[in-house]
């Protein structure tokens, strides 16, 4: 233990390669190429502090942990300083990153916010939405960093709050993804001059009162109910499909077109609210 020393450094994005390439445990796991670039992201946009978390050498000067941040250094050409741990023991391998990954659902929990698990998956949808420039609300392609979705949450603030609450009854009415039907809501709350709508549209969904035949209120609400239950559920094709549907309802509403059926069609990008 005493030849354990531990210390700050500085790593240019030359220096990253260079432990990258000479000086990597060769039994270090393989590089997961899409994590390396959303870290490199946040480090572009300086949504990047220093955490305590350290990079750690083994006793032959091998790296064990941290390979990803260095990746992220060279991809970014940003130079970045962290706490290096060097001499322990390359047995310790075994024992490192197990530990569960902190959420965004745990961040928001940090900031006392409400309904973290919803809020959170209600701003990876829209950060899907904005990044997909608005194809779905889910791709593997598209997998924020904690960095970027608090970004989303602060940049929406208390209309997520809003989309939760207004979704919470239509969502356990209708079924299928809470964040799919809050992220309707925010993007339809984009429109300018309809919240009053928005709010009889999204009411009507949950209560079903006081609608007839061809309202799409209506339509909508019943193209649900009216689903197998087991295919209600919450992947991501449900999500996308939703979506559609609730904007195809709206576009409906907005314009007070009667509407006979909800079908959802597959397409490039999704439904723009009017």
């Amino acid at each position: 233990m005493s030849k354990i020393q531990a210390k700050m450094e500085r790593f240019t994005p030359a220096q990253a390669l260079d432990v990258l390439e000479n000086h990597n445990s060769p039994n270090n796991r393989p590089i997961f190429k899409q994590r390396c670039q959303r870290l490199a992201d946040d480090m572009s946009a300086r949504n990047w502090d220093f955490t305590g978390e350290p990079l750690i050498f083994n006793e032959r000067q091998q790296l064990e942990e941290g390979q990803h941040r260095l990746r992220a250094i060279v991809l970014s050409g940003c130079a970045q300083e962290f706490l290096v741990v060097r001499g322990v023991s390359k047995e310790a391998y075994k024992y490192m990153g197990t530990g569960r990954k902190r959420s965004f659902a745990d961040v928001l929990r940090r900031q006392n916010k409400t309904r973290v698990f919803a809020r959170a998956a209600t701003c990876r949808s829209l950060f899907a939405y904005e990044a997909s420039d608005h194809s779905t609300l889910h791709s593997a392609a598209y997998v924020p960093t904690n960095a970027q979705l608090q970004k989303v949450d602060t940049r929406f603030g208390s209309r997520l709050d809003e989309a939760v609450h207004a979704t919470d009854i239509v969502t356990r009415m209708l079924g299928g993804s809470h964040a799919a039907w809050a992220t309707a809501y925010v993007i339809i709350s984009a429109v300018p001059g309809t919240n009053g709508q928005r709010d009889e549209f999204f009411e009507g969904l949950a209560e079903g009162t006081g609608l007839s035949k061809g309202d799409p209120i209506l339509t909508l609400r019943n193209s649900f109910i009216k689903r197998p239950p087991n295919t209600r559920g919450q992947g991501h094709d449900t999500q996308s499909l939703i979506f559609q549907m609730t904007m195809a309802a709206w576009n409906s509403y907005r314009i007070n077109k009667p509407m006979a059926a909800a079908h959802y069609v597959k397409a490039d990008t999704l439904l723009e609210p009017i």
